[in-house]
């Protein structure tokens, strides 16, 4: 290289003192001129070659160039693509932006690094392609001295011949490498200056980028603080209004407490009340309870009196026991015969008082039938017709409890007392039944009959007084008849056994000692009844006057009598219907159905209840049930 530049000025100072000498027209001009023709062409093609080169590196340098600032250009776009999506994401998240933004930070300053070693590899690329375009060009300097060289011996050879034209013809060559090399130099200076300028714009669209990047921030933070203020607005604002939430949560908190405080008051209140109430409910079952164990002491009090009384008549009872045995038997029959007939009226509706007074009226119209020898037949069918209507009715069901019996069931019964009285009274004035000489009965003198004595002196009698046939038995109301009135007397709480007691009493005492017959009243004469415990009666049977001593219970002060079927029953104290409800029948278990007590005291579901507690006589089943 700086071999060729002193050879390199010296051709311009001679190019420009002499112009080049025209070629001798001699005889050897022909092959010195295909020579200097040849290495004009090849000159010629060096030249072009390096042109092309040149322009090839030049292109090179520029598509470098371009392609660098289409990078950048991308870059830059991508960048503020980025940034504007970070400002976007930074308007709906606060926190996120920031990480965006640092990320876009780093993401272009990696693009900026990338851009860097682009442009460093793409300078370095032109340098090479600099370098390998100068080395070409010294390659094919070298290959033109080379030539030259040759050309030189070639042009030694003909040197004598040619001198002058060798001179010439190498002063143009050496002119043409001239230009070659200030052109290729030349080329080399522009693809500096091109890479110079690429890389000088690369820094140019660095500073650029980063000077946007830079202005992108303070805005972004300009932007981000503003919205932190923004956001700070809002925070106070929601503490504002939270606060105000909370005094008003307060207030209502204040309000629904004292309504829960209220709620519980009142609910406490109520709790209090059904517990006062399930304590008044079992301080009630205590004094069922307590009354059902009172009970159950003093049954067995009563058990055990029994059970000594028991032994001390034991002995007595067992010598006599065989001698009243046909009567026991007798008494037996009629009692069960009783009892069916007492269900059958109390069946068909007739008041539990006035019910044992249909058996009674049987069994009496029985007895006097066997007496008197008469009616025997009918008085047994009329007895078993009523058992048999009363077991067929109840295994049929006829009458559901609480309901009405049927029509004809009660005609039935009513018709069984009417024909009792009709027959009874058919017997008691019939003359073959009197004490005087009847046929019948065989005859019995006046001292031991029912007819009063001529000589007005009270007769002697078998049996007590008042317990006769026809003398109403005691612990029942007399049937008397005065002035053409029929009446029934009111009994008043004689329970069904007790009459049922008393009416075998009566009979026993009538059949025990009486020989007579039923006394009858002649024509004419007229019976009288005074109330109280003392009944005079005047027969005019031989002007004859008989004065008698019925015992007549009287009602106490505090009961109201007792009317019969379809009549209206006077109010009962507790106090009375208490002993009523201890002689009610009992069930199996010993206890008293509500039901029936309902029935047989004609009182409401509350009052039974009330009064089989009282009396110790309600299930505990039921006490569970409604002592609640």
């Amino acid at each position: 290289m700086t071999a060729r530049t002193p050879r390199a000025k010296r051709p311009t100072t001679r190019k420009t003192a002499a112009a080049p000498p025209a070629a001798p027209v001699t005889d050897q001009a022909g092959p010195d001129t295909m020579l200097d023709t040849d290495t004009r062409d090849r000159v010629a093609d060096i030249i072009d070659a390096a042109r092309e080169q040149a322009a090839a590196a030049r292109d090179d340098a520029d598509r470098i160039l371009t392609e660098a600032r289409d990078r950048a250009a991308v870059i830059l776009t991508e960048a503020r693509a980025q940034v504007a999506d970070l400002a976007g994401q930074a308007a709906a998240d606060h926190d996120t932006a920031r990480a965006q933004l640092a990320e876009l930070r780093r993401v272009t300053e990696t693009d900026l690094a990338e851009t860097g070693a682009l442009i460093e590899r793409r300078r370095t690329e032109a340098g090479q392609i600099v370098a390998r375009a100068h080395e070409h060009a010294q390659q094919l300097a070298v290959a033109a001295q080379a030539e030259v060289d040759q050309a030189h011996a070639r042009a030694a050879q003909l040197a004598e011949t040619a001198a002058a034209v060798y001179d010439a013809r190498r002063t143009e060559a050496e002119t043409l490498y001239a230009d070659a090399v200030a052109a290729a130099d030349t080329r080399r200076r522009d693809a500096d200056q091109a890479v110079t300028a690429a890389y000088t714009e690369a820094e140019q669209a660095r500073a650029e980028l980063r000077e946007q990047l830079r202005e992108m921030g303070e805005a972004f933070d300009q932007e981000a603080a503003g919205k932190r203020a923004a956001l700070d607005t809002d925070l106070a604002r929601l503490r504002a209004a939270c606060d105000e939430q909370r005094s008003r949560l307060q207030r209502e908190a204040a309000t629904v407490t004292d309504r829960l405080r209220e709620t519980a008051e009142k609910e406490a209140a109520r709790i209090v009340g059904d517990a006062k109430r399930k304590a008044d409910a079992l301080a009630e079952r205590a004094q069922a309870d307590e009354a059902r164990a009172r009970r159950l002491l003093d049954e067995l009090k009563d058990a055990k009196r029994e059970s000594s009384r028991w032994h001390g008549w034991h002995r007595r009872i067992a010598g006599a026991g065989w001698r009243t045995a046909p009567w026991i038997a007798l008494l037996a029959g009629i009692g069960l015969a009783a009892s069916g007939e007492y269900e059958l009226a109390h069946m068909v509706g007739i008041h539990p008082y006035v019910a044992p007074l249909l058996p009674v009226s049987i069994d009496v119209y029985c007895v006097t039938a066997f007496r008197t020898r008469r009616d025997i037949p009918a008085a047994l069918t009329l007895m078993a017709s009523a058992n048999v209507i009363y077991h067929l009715s109840e295994q049929a069901h006829l009458v559901p409890e609480g309901q009405a019996a049927p029509w004809w069931l009660t005609t039935f019964v009513v018709l069984i007392f009417v024909a009792v009285i009709w027959r009874v009274h058919s017997l008691m004035h019939d003359t073959g039944t009197d004490g005087h000489g009847g046929t019948d009965s065989g005859g019995t003198d006046g001292r031991t009959g029912t007819a009063a004595r001529t000589d007005r002196t009270v007769p002697a009698r078998t049996g007590p007084s008042a317990t006769h046939s026809y003398a109403p038995p005691a612990g029942t109301a007399a049937v008397c008849t005065g002035s053409g009135t029929v009446g029934t007397q009111p009994v008043h709480g004689a329970p069904h056994t007790a009459a049922l007691a008393t009416a075998n009493a009566g009979v026993t005492s009538a059949n025990n000692g009486r020989t007579s017959g039923v006394q009858a009243a002649p024509s004419g004469a007229a019976r009288t009844s005074t109330p109280g415990p003392v009944r005079t009666s005047a027969a005019g049977h031989g002007g004859g006057t008989r004065t008698s001593t019925v015992t007549a219970r009287t009602a106490p002060a505090a009961t109201a009598p007792a009317g019969r079927t379809g009549t209206a029953t006077a109010p009962r104290t507790d106090d009375e219907l208490l002993p009523l409800v201890r002689q009610l029948p009992r069930e199996t278990d010993g206890y008293v159905n509500i039901s029936r007590a309902r029935t047989e005291l004609s009182v409401n579901q509350p009052r039974a209840i009330r009064l089989l507690k009282e009396a110790g006589l309600l299930r505990p089943e039921d006490a569970d049930k409604h002592l609640r």
